[in-house]
């Protein structure tokens, strides 16, 4: 529909709801002044002009307020209206205290007082108008702005009010006394609730001066419930506003919660999943935590306005299972979605938990959330991906293998749960139940998200599949990585008959050296290696400085060298004494056959993808000496030479070539070509 279309519909509408003689289009006030509708009084001067607009752009909306006050000036009229397709606003310009606030009317007025009579929102696009009005209306006052909480603490405010039938009249100078009445209500209810200042009122006259003309009584709940879900998009970061609704209604459809069921959140933060659950099973109780006062409220404002009933305590998700006992195993579910990335200090954790110092803030959520479980309750968390395979998570992934069910692991692509959080999530969900040896894991592994599920959340399974975890190396659950592993795994078992740990047939693991400007010199007998000088990439050489042998760790021949950061697919025997940086594991073996062997093996194709499978790390991929003494490999002990093992390494795939100038690699392929 355009713009005189519209204008033509609108005027139909108002010619029902007053004397058609009083109503007009293209009104002209002035030679250059033509408001789109005009509503006249008795004396047939303006007493309502209304501007239209269709289109979208919102600095278009803002003009027309600016015109609709240059109208205003140059007639009598009482009151200014704004419509487009899904906003109807109504309002009157009032002096209060020394600044101009809008209060809002019904959308037809029947006088100059008709300011009590009150109508439902029509739309959530209506709502969100309120709030941005609200906000422009505060930029043109010094030093008075609005954030989106506190709009949302006024609606609730409004809410209360109509429900209690308190009065709340912005342009009266009882106003204060009137919301002091309803901060009293709320503060009985939340025992956290901030009641207004001071310093605040004149916002908050604001913003109820916006709204003054619509009831939430009267508004449907669907509209409600729907301008709720759209707030993150108001906004470039979407992060800070709580679980998307999208990802919390896919978190909801996985759960299975009965009447009488008590569920959790000890991170509730807006409350969004909670919201989501309690709309699927209003019969369950749902409590949640919240460690900031002032995020609490919001998500009591947000309850209150769809009519959600959770209860919401403000304390510290973590602490309260140890401060207290009834609070502890108590839930028959616990759904988390933690903050993420920070480490944690003595000083932020009881005393029971000193032991956790230093971990990552997500990774004691999740132990924290395990205790409010009752037997055979299960935790449904959203966690980095990097949780279920990095170095310093390994104490919460121990405790989740040895002592509990991991029922669900699902790898989320970066992007698709939070839409302004570029980083790889995983949904995890762990039944406190020890683990047997009938049970498994489901791991799920999710397409990238299609624009078009971007609000439903629902993308293709691009694969699924069960193991006993148990059975996995403890270095990762991640469905991707296990996937990989278990595909060359099975690869290598196909292959050779027999195989070993990788501890079995090495005789030492241990991490080379990290070396200042200070101990290395432009020419000396040891060189320090960097995986770079052995790709090719840099040939910039630096040596150990005379005299500091005995302090450094060295390699030799007998040891293999394996890429351990960025580039993790890199096998290297060195020909003679060197000083392996730091991103190299060194692994040392009895014999340089047995060393160049294993070399041969890591720098085929299989052996490649194996080790870039065992990486952990979402940035800078790694590896650790810790999963490599777990791994499995071909039994290459009996075999004297390499010589003697081309033929089995020539059975699994052709080795790639020229990765590394003149290193074993090149010499088996030469072997390789010699005897074909």
């Amino acid at each position: 529909m355009n713009e005189p279309e519209l204008v033509a519909e609108l005027f139909k509408e108002f010619t029902s709801e007053y004397d058609p003689d009083r109503v007009r289009a293209e009104y002209e006030l002035s030679a250059d002044s033509r408001p789109d509708i005009v509503v006249l009084d008795d004396d047939d001067g303006p007493w309502l002009i209304v501007e239209v607009k269709t289109n979208s752009d919102k600095n278009a909306h803002w003009a027309s307020f600016d015109q609709l006050r240059r109208y205003q000036s140059q007639s009598t009229a009482q009151y200014l209206g704004f419509f487009t397709r899904n906003v109807r606003y109504v309002y009157k310009q009032e002096e209060v205290d020394g600044y101009t606030i809008q209060v809002s009317s019904e959308t037809f007025p029947d006088s100059s007082t008709d300011l009590e009579n009150q109508r439902g929102f029509k739309s959530s696009a209506e709502i969100q108008f309120c709030y941005e009005q609200a906000k422009r209306i505060c930029k043109k006052q010094p030093g008075i702005e609005i954030s989106i909480e506190e709009f949302l603490k006024a609606v609730q405010q409004k809410a209360v009010a109509e429900e209690h039938e308190v009065e709340i009249s912005a342009w009266k100078e009882s106003f204060s006394e009137q919301i002091q009445d309803v901060n009293q209500i709320l503060q009985q209810r939340f025992s956290f609730y901030e009641a207004n200042s001071e310093d605040d009122l004149e916002q908050s006259r604001i913003i109820h001066g916006v709204l003054n003309g619509y009831s939430l009584e009267k508004t449907e709940d669907t509209i409600l419930e729907e301008f709720v879900s759209r707030i993150p998009s108001f906004f470039d970061d979407q992060s800070p506003y709580g679980t998307p609704i999208a990802s919390a209604k896919y978190i909801s459809d996985r759960l299975d919660i009965s009447p009488g069921d008590k569920i959790l959140d000890p991170a509730i933060g807006w409350g969004n999943v909670l919201r989501e659950l309690n709309n699927s099973e209003p019969g369950a109780e749902y409590q949640g935590i919240e460690i900031n006062p002032e995020i609490a409220q919001t998500a009591c404002a947000l309850n209150t306005i769809t009519k959600t009933d959770v209860s919401i305590r403000a304390s510290d998700g973590i602490e309260l299972p140890w401060m207290d006992e009834s609070f502890r195993s108590s839930f028959d579910h616990v759904i988390l979605d933690p903050p993420i990335g920070k480490r944690i200090s003595s000083s932020e954790i009881p005393e029971q938990l000193e032991d956790w110092e230093g971990q990552y803030i997500e990774d004691l959520f999740v132990f924290a959330s395990l205790q409010y479980l009752d037997e055979g309750g299960l935790l449904t968390a959203i966690v980095p991906l990097d949780l279920l395979s990095r170095g310093r998570s390994s104490k919460v992934r121990d405790e989740l293998i040895e002592n509990y069910q991991i029922e669900t692991v699902i790898e989320v692509n970066k992007g698709s749960f939070y839409p302004s959080v570029r980083s790889d999530l995983a949904v995890i969900q762990v039944r406190k139940q020890a683990s047997t040896d009938a049970n498994l894991t489901q791991f799920i592994i999710l397409d990238q998200l299609k624009e078009e599920d971007s609000e439903s959340f629902d993308p293709e399974v691009q694969n699924r599949f069960e193991l006993h975890v148990p059975d996995l190396l403890r270095k990762t659950l991640v469905p991707s990585k296990v996937e990989a592993q278990q595909n060359i795994e099975n690869r290598l078992y196909e292959e050779y008959p027999e195989y070993c740990s990788f501890d079995f047939v090495a005789s030492g693991f241990r991490r080379g050296i990290r070396l200042s400007q200070e101990e290395l010199a432009s020419e000396g007998d040891i060189q320090y290696l960097k995986i770079s000088h052995v790709t090719g990439e840099s040939d910039s050489k630096q040596y150990l400085k005379d005299g500091r042998v005995d302090e450094v760790v060295t390699a030799g021949p007998t040891d293999l060298l394996i890429s351990a950061a960025g580039a993790v697919d890199v096998a290297y025997v060195p020909e003679k004494e060197v000083v392996p940086h730091s991103n190299w594991v060194i692994v040392r073996f009895d014999s340089e056959a047995l060393a160049r062997i294993y070399q041969g093996f890591f720098v085929t194709e299989v052996g490649t993808d194996y080790l870039e499978s065992l990486a952990t790390g979402a940035t800078i991929p790694h590896l650790s000496i810790e999963v490599l003494n777990d791994i499995q490999v071909p039994d290459f002990e009996s075999f004297l030479s390499i010589e003697d093992a081309v033929p089995e390494l020539a059975q699994i795939e052709q080795l790639h070539r020229g990765r590394v100038d003149e290193n074993t690699a090149a010499h088996i392929q030469k072997i390789l070509q010699e005897g074909s």
